[in-house]
């Protein structure tokens, strides 16, 4: 046998499994290793300060780990009723846009395979309000409560006023967002936040009536320095109407001693006075309103005279806490609504600052600095309110303010 052929057998064996080989190798590399799984490793709740500009880098990892596709999708999907945080995504990188929650899924492309997470993203200062009323349609004399949610939930500054920018005199509102007719007509109330004038929003509110006169008001408080005044009349001049008026004691009783009173159908009003200036208690004004055709319609008006006006805090007598820098409204009321005061504050230290904003019944704190320990950060703010017609009558009111430090 040749050495030619020998050498020949001796190779065939090796050239036939090289060839096996090759062949495996090249099967193998043609083959796409399929995604199983993606597992997301970051903390299953994220917590973002939007002030602060935080961004957040998703640690996940896909199985296989030699999977020939790792690229993902990103989606977020609401939570409760918290509003929607906005994020963007960017090669694992999560800006958040917007404060609010969001559920965050991570999609793989390759299988739809998902894990998920949860950001919450927060602010310290206001970003946005929205407003609505609790009855956008009522009748003259009827009220109704603006109520807003603010963006984010926990903004510490949550401050409003009201502004009437179409149909004064169709509505009032004071300074709680409480609504009231006063007359047949449309007006938009503009929700303005106190701390940064830029964000607002609006509401709609329509007066209606189904009568052809009927009173505005349903109570009228009146101290003993006031001998009288006016109740605002809706007047629909096209209705041929008789008015009546009687006047009920506080068991219900007709009485014709205690006030007079005229109806002037040009300037819309009743006016009454009283004929007994020591009178303190409730009169009951009852209106009926005849008009031919129809069933007579009754209205009536409480009327409350009392001898020395009231005050009190909106939120109660009890401490008020403000952080170190801040600044916080604090709101309080006198009745009657209608008395001109004047205001006389004292401080009992000087942490604090404060301004008096009578026009809306508003007192502005501002926490300047702590004391030597955290009860002696306190400060007693007194306020002495004084009836200007009537400087014997006066309410003080005291609230303790409470500054905090992290």
């Amino acid at each position: 046998m040749s050495k030619k052929l020998i050498l020949l057998m001796l190779a065939l064996p090796l050239l036939i499994m090289l060839s096996l080989f090759t062949a495996t190798s090249t099967v193998s590399l043609a083959v796409s290793v399929p995604v199983s799984k993606i597992e997301i490793t970051s903390d299953p709740v994220v917590y973002l300060d939007l002030d602060e500009a935080e961004t957040y880098a998703v640690d996940y990892t896909i199985y296989p780990t030699n999977a020939a596709n790792k690229n993902v999708t990103f989606s977020t999907e609401k939570i409760g009723e918290e509003p929607l945080a906005e994020l963007e995504y960017n090669e694992g990188i999560i800006t958040p846009k917007t404060c609010g929650k969001a559920l965050v899924y991570l999609t793989t492309v390759d299988g739809g395979f998902k894990d998920s997470f949860i950001i919450q993203v927060d602010s310290q200062s206001l970003q946005a309000i929205a407003a609505t009323v609790s009855d956008a349609v009522i009748d003259v004399g009827g009220t109704a409560t603006i109520t807003t949610e603010f963006t984010p939930l926990n903004a510490p500054n949550k401050q409003l006023r009201y502004e009437i920018i179409e149909g004064d005199g169709v509505i009032s509102v004071n300074a709680q967002g409480l609504v009231t007719g006063l007359d047949v007509g449309v007006a938009t109330v503009k929700v303005i936040s106190r701390m940064n004038e830029a964000i607002c929003t609006e509401v709609s509110i329509e007066v209606k009536s189904s009568a052809a006169m009927q009173l505005v008001e349903d109570k009228v408080t009146t101290t003993t320095k006031q001998t009288g005044g006016s109740i605002k009349l809706f007047i629909d001049s096209e209705v041929a109407a008789v008015p009546t008026i009687e006047v009920l004691d506080a068991d219900g009783n007709a009485t014709d001693s205690v006030i007079s009173y005229t109806i002037d159908t040009v300037n819309k009003v009743l006016n009454y006075t009283y004929l007994d200036t020591e009178f303190e208690g409730r009169l009951t004004l009852k209106l009926t309103v005849n008009v031919e055709g129809l069933d007579p319609y009754v209205d009536s008006c409480t009327l409350i005279r009392i001898n020395q006006m009231q005050a009190h805090w909106l939120d109660g007598d009890g401490v008020t806490i403000i952080e170190l820098g801040a600044t916080k409204y604090v709101a309080f009321e006198w009745v009657p609504a209608d008395i001109e005061v004047e205001c006389t504050p004292n401080l009992s230290n000087d942490y604090i600052s404060i301004e008096v904003d009578l026009a809306t019944g508003m007192l502005k704190v501002v926490a300047n600095k702590l004391g030597p320990t955290a009860e002696e950060s306190n400060t007693v703010v007194t306020l002495t309110l004084t009836d200007k017609n009537n400087p014997d009558s006066k309410v003080v009111l005291v609230k303790t303010i409470a500054i905090y430090s992290f």
